[in-house]
């Protein structure tokens, strides 16, 4: 049990502190924290380096399980990020195939910059902790619904495959694309006119064929959409006000994820925040990634 401390927070700008006590036991009014409230997310582009290929990587296996010792359950696991939109599928590619940018001293681990992925590159998935529940982000950044439909689909068949089935690593979410409010500054769309506005009826035309490819009617599934994904331009409640939980793949959006720069919020506080009116009875939660 804690013990009642006096916790002094240096100020770098001001010469004095300020003196936080803690108490001994919860207060009444305290919720218990999320046992996933730290989990991960990584890049697509170095995602064999993490699981593992031919047998898994020990030292995330270890460093995952042992976290997920001390909360009672594993970190959730989002593979995705910037190189979630510059991945394609193949396939005549059987794990991964990707091109990147000489290292440096500033950036020894460079960034992918075409990445090609095949079946077998999923059903990695098998290597992580048993427990582990899994969101996985496919190409929105390309503008190429087929693409966005391989990758769904072959996500589905490695979920589906009987090695990652007996691992007990679980699929929750998929996402149609990363920040996609950057889209304008990065090159993937047009800085004249990529907007909130455009943005909506872009992302339905290549989430939709994904929603119907995987077969989701709805967010009360197993599987179902993560939303937005966004580093702070824009809000939940601009896509919202413009319908894009009305249209067929919005109506598989279960969860919203907004890039909060490491810091991880997933709590029903938040709720009143993101929901829209039409939506109150299938609230949207926060969550963060780890990384951009």
């Amino acid at each position: 049990m804690l013990h009642s401390a006096i916790v002094t927070l240096a100020l770098a700008a001001v010469s004095s502190a300020v003196n936080v006590s803690i108490p001994t036991s919860p207060p009444s009014n305290s919720q218990p924290l999320s046992r996933t409230l730290v989990s991960f997310s990584l890049e697509q582009d170095r995602w064999p380096d993490w699981s593992g290929t031919d047998s898994r990587n020990e030292f995330t296996n270890s460093a995952l399980t042992a976290l997920g010792s001390l909360t009672g359950q594993p970190p959730k696991i989002r593979v995705g990020a910037n190189s979630e939109d510059k991945t394609t599928w193949s396939p005549s590619v059987t794990v991964e195939e990707a091109t990147f940018p000489p290292p440096s001293t500033i950036t020894p681990y460079t960034e992918g910059s075409n990445i090609q992925v095949g079946d077998a590159y999923y059903a990695l998935s098998r290597f992580l902790p048993r427990g582990t529940h899994m969101t996985w982000g496919v190409n929105l950044g390309a503008d190429n619904a087929t693409n966005a439909v391989n990758m769904a689909k072959s996500i589905i068949k490695a979920f589906s495959d009987d090695d990652v089935k007996a691992s007990g690593v679980v699929l929750d979410l998929i996402e149609v694309g990363n920040e996609a409010d950057l889209f304008g500054s990065n090159g993937l769309r047009s800085a004249s006119n990529w907007t909130v506005d455009v943005y909506v009826p872009d992302w339905i035309s290549v989430a939709g064929p994904v929603v119907e490819a995987v077969g989701l009617s709805g967010n009360n599934g197993p599987l179902s959409l993560q939303g937005a994904a966004f580093i702070g331009r824009w809000t939940p409640r601009e896509i919202y006000d413009l319908g894009i939980l009305d249209s067929e793949p919005g109506k598989a959006i279960s969860t919203y994820v907004d890039s909060l720069r490491r810091l991880c919020l997933s709590s029903p506080v938040l709720t009143p925040l993101l929901v829209s009116p039409n939506t109150a009875t299938r609230p949207l939660f926060a969550t963060a990634a780890t990384s951009p």
